[in-house]
């Protein structure tokens, strides 16, 4: 089923996380380029996002014994959307969550 089959409630919580993943990735892209130009050593690797298909929702909530609404998605699935941001150094990794909480905007 693509999000065209299913109901305006199902997409507009496909939408809101999309936009919200994409809001994030604009944010983390900026900050990516301000490591390249204002830094030796950038930490980010790579960034990679995504948003879970509504069959894969379906099924999580399935097996977790809960009825397929979109309220149940957001109440019981905290992993709808997701982003992974790869380093190469661990010692990148508190070097880049620092840089992330100085982002006022962002929590």
């Amino acid at each position: 089923m693509n999000i065209y089959n299913i109901t305006e409630e199902w997409q507009r919580l496909f939408m809101l996380h999309e936009f919200a993943i994409e809001e994030i990735h604009t944010k983390l892209k900026i900050l990516n380029e301000e490591f390249n130009h204002k830094h030796q050593n950038n930490p980010i690797e790579y960034i990679k996002t995504r948003v879970k298909s509504y069959e894969s929702i379906k099924t999580k909530l399935e097996k977790k014994g809960y009825e397929v609404t979109p309220e149940n998605a957001k109440k019981y699935l905290n992993d709808i959307a997701g982003i992974r941001i790869i380093c190469s150094f661990t010692s990148d990794i508190y070097t880049l969550l620092e840089s992330i909480r100085t982002q006022s905007d962002l929590k």
